[in-house]
């Protein structure tokens, strides 16, 4: 039996917790956003989670650490790149001369926090020499991620891209094990890898300083936008490709294209500013989307391109692996090369706890089949029972009304035109909402995107909304059958659709849908139910689902539940689990 610990922070803007018992097939993973309610914030993930965990697991991670396997980080080398005068403890822990040392200094941030994560004293509140050092693993950035997108497939064999802004990778990139001597060590922000059940081959990596694909596309982002996360918190990266719909012509596809290989985001920027301006206008805006999206998609193509031949099953991950766009695009290709295109439920940092987790099972031979099912879960986070839910409705009972209600009168409620929250189970990790914490609503009303980006989620007019659709009638609605239970891939809709599904369908005819089948992730979940009832009962095939939340991360308890819902122009919040069906009460 194995247990395994995965973190990632602090101070990490997507800092995560994830925690794997193989025995009993138990896995968690929260995201600490969610608790924080910054969006992407720095937060220190132990302090805030670990208070979360249910006592027996809290019991073998801080009572008994003498039980836990493993420890994974998936940031930073500890001992391998300290500068010379920093000296440890036999402990591990930094001696105070060395603490010292570390806050005088304009230091990297890796070094800068290098006391926390070196001493686990601050988080397990355990006896460091209690645990044996070579429980203790540190993992490459960019393998973690190629983990986490390669056991969360039921595929034995994979070629795996991680594509990101930059993570450090230790010197050993291949090993599994940190225990390794790492004289050296570099950014990198590409990499292709070869699973072959659990052997990894390193096939080849790219450091920053040759080419940063992920800060390329941010200082576009930034270019446009004014910044690269909004007032609110949160990378507009997403933005910038739906703005790309909007324009078609390319015109600015030499200067993109010369600008997206480049690796210091700052001479991006400026090479904009002096062709454009400081402040572009909307046509250029629109402009430069379109051309920077697609000078990614043939940079990426032709990257990815020689080593097509070793693997028909192509992982993406990293935070690069978010441009569904892109995604979608080559599915369409390999499709009909019998190519399969995977992504993983978390493919940003906040995945990188999971990896980490993920490859410490894999060197003890367990990642058994069950298991690696169990990982395919989006719905990892924490639930809640009818007390929490009770609780927090009586402390806003002035300003709500609550009834009994099943689940055929809430689908009838969104027949009529309705915008309906949806409160079930464990809640999703990653960025999409997949069924347990999303607003729901009847594309079939060309009006409705327009309403949920002004009264519900208060952002841009254009952005899209995503399609969530029972897996059978993909190859119906839309022009290629693809596989995204994820919401990580983009496809264009049969023209037949697209006069009946208005609110889902992008300016360029596409949406980015989420696929779900009664055979996998998603048999028993609620958004199966609902697409069942709406299907059989109600003739609608596509019902458009978008996060819980306005402006900030998905909800996370009962509470933001109904704080979002009160301040927001959603209709109902169901909490499904209990068949409870919340109003307004109109003052």
């Amino acid at each position: 039996m194995v247990r395994a610990i995965g973190f990632d922070g602090p101070q990490h803007k997507d800092g995560s917790f994830f925690y794997l018992d193989s025995e009993n097939s138990e896995c968690y993973h929260y995201e600490a956003e969610r608790y924080t309610r910054v969006k992407e914030g720095p937060s220190d993930c132990f302090e805030r989670i670990t208070n979360l965990l249910p006592a027996s697991l809290e019991s073998d991670f801080i009572c008994t650490p003498s039980h836990v396997t493993s420890i994974n980080h998936p940031q930073v080398a500890i001992k391998n790149y300290l500068h010379e005068d920093i000296k440890l403890t036999d402990n591990g822990c930094l001696t105070n001369e060395s603490k010292q040392f570390v806050l005088n200094r304009k230091s990297p941030k890796c070094l800068k926090y290098a006391g926390e994560w070196i001493n686990p004293l601050l988080f397990t509140k355990a006896d460091l020499s209690q645990i044996d050092p070579d429980k203790f693993h540190v993992v490459s950035h960019h393998l973690c991620h190629a983990a986490h997108g390669f056991f969360s497939t039921n595929v034995n064999d994979a070629l795996v891209i991680t594509i990101d802004g930059g993570g450090i990778d230790l010197g050993n990139c291949g090993a599994i094990t940190g225990n390794e001597t790492c004289p050296t060590w570099q950014i990198d922000g590409f990499c292709v890898w070869h699973f072959n059940k659990d052997k990894i081959s390193l096939l080849e990596k790219k450091s920053i300083n040759e080419f940063n694909i992920g800060e390329a596309y941010n200082a576009c982002t930034s270019y446009i936008l004014g910044s690269v996360n909004s007032e609110i918190g949160g990378n507009q990266c997403g933005t910038v490709m739906a703005m790309a719909a909007m324009y078609s012509p390319h015109v600015h596809l030499k200067l993109a294209s010369r600008l997206i290989s480049h690796p210091n985001k700052n001479f991006i920027l400026q090479s904009l500013i002096s062709a454009f301006g400081n402040k572009p206008s909307e046509d250029i805006s629109y402009a430069l989307a379109s051309s920077f999206q697609l000078a990614t998609e043939k940079f990426i193509t032709r990257l990815i391109s020689p080593y097509l031949s070793i693997s028909q099953n192509l992982v993406f991950s990293g935070g690069v692996a978010l441009n569904s766009v892109m995604l979608g695009k080559m599915a369409e290709i390999l499709y009909q090369k019998n190519y399969k295109i995977f992504v993983p439920p978390i493919p940003y940092d906040a995945g990188l706890s999971i990896g980490a987790a993920q490859l410490t099972l894999s060197k003890y031979n367990l990642l058994s089949s069950k298991l690696r099912a169990k990982m395919k879960s989006p719905y990892l986070g924490k639930s809640y029972n009818y007390e929490s839910i009770k609780s927090a409705i009586n402390r806003e009972d002035a300003s709500i009304s609550v009834k009994q209600t099943d689940l055929e009168t809430v689908c009838s409620l969104l027949t009529n035109q309705k915008i309906i929250a949806i409160y079930a189970g464990s809640s999703e990790s990653g960025r999409r909402a997949l069924g347990n914490r999303s607003i729901l609503a009847d594309p079939r009303n060309p009006s409705i995107k327009d309403i949920i980006n002004e009264k519900v989620k208060h952002r841009q007019w254009y952005r899209p909304f995503a399609p969530v659709l029972l897996s059978k009638y993909v190859n119906e609605v839309f022009e290629t059958e693809l596989y995204s239970p994820y919401m990580n891939l983009v496809g264009k809709f049969n023209s037949s659709y697209q006069n009946e599904y208005p609110g889902v369908i992008h300016l360029d005819g596409t949406g980015r849908l989420q696929t779900v089948s009664d055979d996998d992730i998603y048999a028993e979940s609620m958004i199966l139910k609902i697409l069942s009832i709406m299907d059989t009962q109600h003739n609608c095939k596509v019902l458009l689902n978008t996060s819980f939340n306005d402006r900030e991360p998905i909800v996370e308890t009962p509470s933001d539940a109904i704080s979002c819902f009160l301040r927001t122009n959603i209709d109902f919040l169901y909490f499904a689990d209990f068949n409870v069906l919340v109003n307004k009460i109109q003052p």
